[in-house]
């Protein structure tokens, strides 16, 4: 009966300050400071008496516990993802990265050029078995053209090796074409000398046999001596010595024989130099370069050439002092016999040949001047083709010039012409200091 004397109450429905029940009389709210506005409620008017229920909720009081529900949905749902996520990776090894691996292990192999039995089977997924087809089939291509390139290279070699072997016959056919063009003067080279020497051989015969003499009638007094027959015998040997002596001019015969022995020797010298020089340079080209000095191959070059110059050129030398190079001395030596029969060609009647030698920075430069009639300018260029010569037919091969550039080229180093028509022409040659291989 007390509920009903009041306008309205207000119950705690479970006792936690969370759900409330309202009476109202009139369908007037009761006990507004109760409720606050964060709330909820449902009215529900009463039939049999003329009171309202209203029940109502604060957000605030089931807030938290949604809350915790929500954290562990979050919490549950990240485990679920994560776990997702590492068996989708391994799913994803399997199905994506062995393959790939595969193709990288192929290419590897291919690398190091095994292309035997190189085929990589992949089923899925289709992307990586079409992949995988392109690859064996790229693979297939590439060993095809490797093995077509393997031949060519064979066959590269081989046709280089014939080159090389060609070009060596070659420069030792101007080598001998050279020497034929040298052949009269290194002839009279040989054969100056030689005659001296016989014809000092012969007067020394003739001193030999005058003390041949000297020494029977000296052998003859010693024995009448050791006979004590010094009378009659002894006096005529005697007689005949004195006789000697006034016929024949001892002293000059004795100082005469040192001498043409001592011209014989060096005829002798003069020959086995010339032969000698004629050898090295005729012989087979050397395969192995060494360190030399290009001094040395001017001074061979010029005593293989001594007859062609000496009758028509004075030689001016001006070499500076050289460092040895590496290189292939005999080919350098047979570039300059090649200049300088040029050179004197070249000269009419009688001019110089000036040679310089002399190093900057890194390289050595070497200069041949004549003085002879020049070259015309429409001939400059072609001078160094092969088979090219301006000289009447049957005075040269055309080769020795197109092979000495070849022969400074493959030294690292460069030749060049240049010439003035009725002034003469000169050659330069520069060579790297520094070079370990040829």
């Amino acid at each position: 009966s007390d509920i009903f004397k009041s306008n309205s109450y207000l119950f705690d429905l479970d006792g936690k300050d969370r759900f409330f029940c309202a009476l109202y009389k009139d369908s007037i709210l009761a006990g507004p400071e109760k409720l606050s506005q964060d709330s909820i409620s449902s009215v529900f008017p009463l039939q049999t008496i003329p009171v309202s229920l209203q029940v109502s909720t604060s957000f605030s009081k089931i807030r938290e516990p949604i809350k915790k529900i929500m954290y562990q949905i979050l919490l549950v749902s990240s485990i679920s993802i994560l776990l997702l996520s590492v068996f989708f990776s391994v799913i994803t090894s399997r199905n994506l990265i062995r393959p790939l691996l595969s193709l990288e292990d192929g290419i590897k192999q291919i690398s190091i050029g095994n292309w035997e039995n190189l085929k990589i089977n992949v089923r899925d997924p289709i992307e990586i078995q079409f992949l995988s087809k392109s690859f064996n089939s790229m693979q297939e291509s590439l060993r095809k053209k490797t093995l077509e390139h393997e031949a060519s290279n064979f066959e590269l070699k081989k046709a280089n090796t014939d080159l090389i072997s060609t070009q060596r016959q070659l420069v030792h056919s101007e080598k001998m074409a050279s020497i034929g063009q040298l052949a009269a003067g290194v002839a009279h080279e040989i054969n100056n000398p030689t005659a001296f020497v016989s014809t000092n051989l012969h007067t020394m015969v003739e001193y030999l046999s005058v003390y041949k003499n000297l020494f029977q009638q000296m052998e003859e007094l010693i024995t009448c001596i050791e006979n004590k027959d010094v009378e009659e015998k002894s006096l005529t040997v005697i007689n005949k010595i004195e006789s000697m002596k006034e016929e024949e001019n001892f002293p000059f015969i004795l100082d005469d024989a040192f001498q043409l022995l001592e011209e014989s020797i060096d005829g002798a010298n003069r020959i086995k130099k010339i032969v000698l020089d004629l050898r090295n340079f005729a012989r087979p080209e050397s395969h192995d370069a060494r360190l030399a000095n290009i001094n040395t191959a001017i001074e061979d070059a010029l005593r293989l050439t001594s007859n062609e110059l000496k009758y028509k050129c004075e030689i001016v030398k001006e070499l500076g002092n050289l460092p040895d190079i590496f290189c292939r001395i005999d080919q350098i030596t047979q570039v300059f016999v090649n200049l300088f029969v040029n050179a004197a060609h070249a000269i009419k009647e009688h001019g110089n040949i000036t040679i310089k030698s002399w190093i900057e920075t890194d390289s050595i430069f070497i200069s041949v001047c004549d003085a002879g009639t020049g070259i015309d300018k429409e001939n400059l260029d072609k001078l160094f083709d092969p088979f090219f010569t301006t000289k009447d037919v049957g005075e040269g091969t055309g080769l020795g010039l197109a092979i000495s550039y070849g022969i400074i080229e493959k030294h690292g180093g460069t030749i060049k012409a240049e010439s003035t028509p009725g002034k003469g022409s000169c050659f330069h040659i520069i060579l790297p200091q520094k070079r370990n291989s040829i």
